[in-house]
């Protein structure tokens, strides 16, 4: 049950990540200042480049005002598209 950051599922979860952001209108310097991290940080999530992990992923979510049960929506709608394919 391992996802690299290239899987599909990865790849699904960034760009949901990103669209959340986008929507909001934030930019990704200004996620990183809310999340003291450095913007790297996000864009490598963003594009695929860096595996993030729950806590991260719940900290992102919330700083966008997404809470993790939708979090874990998402991920488990991933996770049914994919049919679990990806080892």
């Amino acid at each position: 049950m391992r996802y690299s950051n290239n899987s599909k599922a990865y790849i699904q979860l960034a760009n949901w990540l990103k669209g959340l952001r986008e929507k909001k209108g934030i930019g990704i310097r200004q996620l990183a200042q809310m999340l003291d991290v450095d913007h790297t940080v996000i864009s490598k999530i963003e594009n695929n480049r860096r595996k993030i992990d729950a806590f991260e992923l719940v900290e992102y979510a919330r700083a966008l005002d997404v809470t993790a049960e939708e979090v874990a929506k998402n991920i488990q709608k991933i996770i049914d598209q994919n049919n679990f394919k990806e080892r």
